[in-house]
């Protein structure tokens, strides 16, 4: 008796509904989708109860003729592609032609239709997967596609959709990611007969941003653009002042489509890196043009998941292009108006004098901890400092004060400076004479191992030792009195933990946040004047709100204004 058998074609589109339909807001993504293909300018979206009952999706497009009706319920059956080697070139937003088959085989599908130009339209239904004959009908130009009682007939289904608010809320978001990708479209969105978006196609893409978020969210955007080689990237950031508890407002576009990528998401991270608090989101709207032969979008039915070729050029792009736009704003008010301009030490692990001070170097509380260049200031002017519990320190302004955190700063300052040279090449190594061991789990041994290679262009230089260690033979000579001990181990706990992206990227940025909190000064660490005067002429290097490596800010300023408040004086 034979066990295998070929399953009826209806049993396969169900099947492959389970891919492409999760939920209303699935058939709503691929009915636009389509429209979009089909050179609508504007596209309506009808939605009753959450999608559950019926969707309606209204587009001016090319419209279908006739004969190519019957085969938009077929599976596989698509004008978008015609070989395999189309699979490499897709412009197009759908090319996979499952998308209806598998909408009306678990539901009651119509689709009504007019080409541009014919005397008339013409109408097709196809129920549960069952196609009817093709009807001629009165229709404007362009495209009407039904769809009711969606998995009505699929109860297991039907179980897993949530409330009529919640699966809404789906929708909307899917609109609002094509609606942004396509600007130059207009868009009406209503549920229940009720208006929910009305976007009319606009010429830029911060428009169409505002009118989905606001205008005052328009107001904290930068501008961002880069160019590399065939690569390109532009859109709007978000001013750190922006961010958000969620990466909600995180937007990526791939040649017109939004995609999820783990490396474009670790792109807008490393960014913003030192510019966010712990566990801030940015905002970011980000528009990238890739070579389409260099991009794979065929992974999974969604075509949200994609693989590009050139992932860590584009990463990389990406990167720059954020933290031009960032830098671009100009510093912060400085802490320290009245320093002369100073010379600059080659060491970040070494804080700078006034240009015509007198220096010298001078260890700071042991061997473990970076030096800090002490300053006797001439002719400079002076301002009052008070060191706070060892921990912080209060600076007099010239409206008000500051309290810094002098660890938060040092370590701002020291991961500022390392991210920047290793930007332009890789850090030299400093040969220890005695290597420094560290005992690990098998586990962590083998992954820190395996990864070490990633760490070199920060000059940590990781070997083998024995058969449960590691030793540590070079750290970067810019913190060369850096115990890099408590770095590895935590490092090695990361990569096994999954807390660290399994990318050399990501694996050299967790390493210089490590670097850079481990190296600086401490508190409890008692500084004297001259140290304190150092630190802060130091941090006009940092950008604007540059943050610590942790995204901790490192000063809060009053001003008189505010202290004559709290006493009422006004």
């Amino acid at each position: 008796m034979n066990r295998i058998h070929v399953l009826p074609e209806s049993v396969v589109n169900q099947i492959a509904a389970g891919e492409v339909v999760e939920r209303p807001a699935s058939v709503v993504k691929e009915l636009v989708e389509n429209a979009i293909d089909a050179g609508a300018r504007h596209v309506t979206v009808d939605v009753f109860e959450g999608g559950k009952r019926r969707i309606r999706v209204v587009d001016d497009g090319s419209g279908m003729s006739a004969e190519d009706l019957p085969l938009a319920f077929a599976s596989h059956a698509t004008s978008k592609i015609e070989g395999s080697g189309d699979l490499f070139r897709v412009k197009s937003l759908g090319f996979r032609g499952e998308a209806l088959a598998s909408i009306a085989s678990v539901s009651r599908a119509r689709i009504v239709t007019r080409e541009r130009s014919a005397p008339g339209g013409h109408e097709i239904t196809c129920d549960w997967g069952e196609l009817r004959a093709v009807k001629p009908i009165g229709a404007p130009e362009g495209t009407t596609v039904e769809v009711e009682e969606l998995f009505h007939r699929v109860p297991a289904r039907r179980r897993f959709l949530k409330s009529d608010a919640t699966e809404m809320a789906h929708v909307t978001e899917v609109v609002t990611r094509i609606a942004l990708a396509r600007p130059d479209v207009g868009f009406r969105l209503r549920h229940n007969d009720r208006d929910g978006l009305d976007l009319r196609a606009a010429e830029r893409e911060r428009e169409r941003i505002e009118a989905l978020f606001g205008g005052e969210l328009g107001d904290v955007l930068l501008p961002v653009s880069a160019r590399a080689g065939g690569l390109a990237v532009r859109g709007l950031a978000g001013a750190p002042s922006a961010d958000r508890s969620r990466p909600d407002r995180q937007y990526v576009f791939l040649n017109g489509r939004f995609v999820r990528d783990r490396s474009l998401s670790h792109a807008i991270f490393a960014g913003y890196e030192g510019f966010l608090m712990s566990g801030r989101n940015a905002i970011a709207f980000l528009y990238l043009d890739v070579d389409p032969d260099e991009v794979d979008v065929n992974v999974h039915p969604t075509k949200i998941e994609v693989r590009i070729r050139p992932a860590r050029e584009v990463h990389d792009l990406v990167v720059r292009a954020i933290r031009e736009a960032l830098v671009a704003r100009g510093p912060g008010r400085s802490l320290t108006p009245e320093v002369t301009p100073r010379a600059v030490s080659e060491a970040p692990s070494w804080l700078v004098a006034p240009r015509g001070s007198e220096v010298r170097e001078t260890p700071l509380f042991g061997a473990s901890t970076p030096a800090i260049a002490a300053v006797a200031a001439p002719a400079t002017a002076t301002r009052r400092l008070l060191q706070i519990h060892s921990s912080f320190v209060l600076v007099e302004t010239d409206d008000g004060f500051a309290v810094v955190d002098q660890h938060a700063l040092h370590e701002g300052i020291l991961h500022h400076r390392l991210k920047e040279k290793v930007r332009s090449g890789p850090l030299l190594s400093q040969r220890l004479l005695a290597p420094q061991v560290v005992t690990l789990p098998a586990t962590e041994r083998a992954a820190l191992l395996e990864h070490a290679v990633a760490l070199e262009p920060l000059g940590l230089l990781v070997e083998p030792f024995g058969e449960d260690a590691v030793a540590i033979q070079g750290v970067p000579a810019l913190l060369r009195e850096l115990d890099a001990r408590p770095l590895v181990r935590e490092l090695a706990a990361k990569l096994v933990a999954g807390e660290v992206v399994n990318d050399p990227a990501a694996i050299l940025d967790a390493a210089i946040d490590m670097a850079a909190c481990k190296g600086a000064v401490r508190a409890g660490d008692s500084l004297s004047p001259e140290k304190i005067e150092a630190l802060l002429c130091e941090s006009e290097s940092l950008p604007s709100s540059y943050a610590c490596a942790h995204g901790r800010p490192h000063t809060v300023k009053v001003t008189l204004r505010e202290m004559e408040r709290w006493f009422r004086r006004h």
